[in-house]
């Protein structure tokens, strides 16, 4: 969902109004996937291969991304714990006076902290997906306005964060394991020449 001026700000003042609380009223099923920070996230079927989003560790910046000296992006979530099995909003916006170019909405990772690194949680056994890594990361793709943005609802379960709003280029992806409770980051990197995270953690249905 990309958003106005207006709804992006109501979108960012909730997120500031929850705070660090989170969305612990989810109800549902418990998470299956593992716990803590796992050694790695593994996935029985052989021919899944994880999403690997085209962006180096050094070029992530949290919450605020700078260039020039100013800064150009904001990223915010709507709480810093959220329970499996309910919805965490995440909010981009411009923070310049001047339109701003991003990729697409779809340019973004949901990843999970392992003792090898953040992986996504996501991947696919599509062959496309590397042509269309390198297509969303684009130099731009779409314009922002003074704080304006997207906005990205995302359910905190295997079927959630897989949604890439569906077009003829779009792999199909799953998640694989299952989403399971521990450190997990929000990045988006369709900022040219870097990306932009937030992290947060999924705990056990309140």
């Amino acid at each position: 969902m990309r958003v106005t001026r207006r709804g992006l700000l109501s979108a960012l003042g909730a997120a500031t109004a929850v705070g660090s609380a989170g969305c612990l009223g989810g109800a549902g099923r418990e998470p299956e996937g593992p716990e803590g920070t796992p050694a790695d996230l593994v996935c029985e079927d052989e021919g899944f291969r994880r999403l690997e989003p085209p962006f180096e560790e050094d070029e992530v910046s949290y919450t605020t991304f700078v260039g020039d000296g100013e800064p150009l992006f904001e990223l915010a979530l709507d709480g810093r714990t959220i329970a499996y099995g309910s919805t965490v909003r995440v909010a981009l916006r411009n923070r310049t006076d001047e339109p701003r170019e991003t990729g697409p909405r779809t340019a973004f990772s949901l990843q999970r902290a392992t003792e090898a690194g953040w992986q996504d949680v996501r991947g696919t056994t599509d062959e496309s997906v590397d042509e269309w890594l390198d297509g969303e990361r684009g130099e731009s793709g779409t314009v922002h306005g003074p704080g304006e943005g997207f906005v990205w609802d995302l359910p905190l379960e295997e079927s959630g964060p897989v949604d890439l709003g569906e077009t003829e280029a779009s792999p199909s992806l799953s998640v694989c394991p299952p989403l399971g409770t521990g450190p997990y980051r929000f990045v988006y990197w369709g900022i040219p020449g870097g990306a932009i995270a937030a992290d947060f953690s999924v705990v056990g249905p309140g």
